[in-house]
């Protein structure tokens, strides 16, 4: 599905796997108190020199509760049938200890369960499939509580990926660097990533180990009345390749 290549989700998955304990409405950017986040991915044509939405791609709803932490994420297909769910429990610190991840049919796919040091620091997350550990995901921070390493285990114990971040001065990822590893092969992947003045990102490229690249520029031309955006456009060699159009739920 396209939508789980969009920059929303990609963002997303990257905050609730390691990051700073701030709600989950600053770390994504959003502004006021919002009970719901529903994105719309569409395929995006250019006609007659005007930019707009061809096929829809899928969609996705996030549902907040009133502290700003995320409870719930559902991602439908085309067709408006249900493809996955996720459900977020916390601690009495507003930590998340654990997310589920449930199929169409209400099977439990994955749990994924997670452990926080005193400052609150996501240090540990072991993702659990039919009751058994499949792999484990470790963090180190800096002083600014900000993500610098995340190493990746299979249940063996032998480490399969390690991905280093740096920041820029307003605490957004500048680059990020994965290694993945294996008997066979290492390779290696960085991204570089670019933000406007409202911290949202404008550019991703994706570097690979032999030297090729490729770059994606994200532009935002609706905001709604309380400076979220509403409506943002992907370019892939400046051609427009993604629109998602953002519903937003306050209290």
């Amino acid at each position: 599905m396209k939508i789980a290549t969009s920059v929303s989700i990609v963002i997303l998955i990257f905050l609730f796997s390691c990051s700073r304990s701030e709600n989950d409405l600053s770390k994504q950017k959003l502004h006021g108190k919002i009970k719901s986040v529903t994105s719309s991915n569409y395929s995006a044509m250019e006609k007659f020199g005007e930019i707009e939405k061809d096929t829809l791609d899928g969609k996705s709803v996030f549902i907040y509760n009133d502290k700003g932490y995320a409870i719930e994420c559902n991602v439908y297909n085309p067709d408006g049938s249900l493809y996955w769910k996720m459900k977020y429990k916390y601690d009495d610190e507003n930590n998340n200890v654990e997310q589920d991840l449930y199929s169409a049919n209400g099977s439990l796919l994955r749990k994924s369960v997670f452990k926080y040091n005193d400052g609150g620091d996501m240090i540990e997350e072991s993702d659990i499939y039919s009751g058994s550990l499949t792999e484990k995901h470790v963090c180190r921070y800096d002083n600014n509580h900000n993500v610098t390493e995340r190493k990746s285990y299979y249940k063996d114990g032998s480490l399969w990926q390690k991905t280093i971040y740096t920041y820029n001065d307003n605490d957004n990822v500048k680059q990020s660097i994965d290694s993945t590893y294996s008997s066979s092969n290492n390779s290696q992947r960085k991204y570089t990533y670019k933000y406007d003045d409202k911290d949202n990102i404008i550019e991703q490229e994706i570097t690979e180990d032999d030297g090729s690249s490729a770059k994606q520029v994200y532009k935002y031309t609706e905001y709604d009345k309380k400076g979220n955006w509403i409506k943002q456009i992907t370019f892939e060699n400046d051609k427009p390749t993604v629109i998602i159009e953002r519903t937003i739920e306050y209290y």
